[in-house]
């Protein structure tokens, strides 16, 4: 499960929810803005980068 915990405005970090979880392995993420950029490894060790968004509660897949 991915934890996302972007700060606050006090330089805080504050837990969203409990859990999220990305289509494969994750391997690294990062945030961007209000996005969430992973590196995720598929069943052959292959490398995905995929872009989720930060939502009301968890995580959606981004389409760019």
């Amino acid at each position: 499960p991915l934890f996302p915990s972007p700060p606050t405005a006090g330089r805080l970090i504050r837990p969203l929810w409990m859990g999220s979880h990305v289509g494969a392995r994750l391997d690294d993420f990062r945030f961007d803005g209000n996005l969430i950029r992973t590196t995720e490894l598929d069943a052959s060790d292959s490398l995905i980068h995929r872009t989720y968004k930060l939502s009301s509660f968890g995580i959606k897949p981004v389409n760019l």
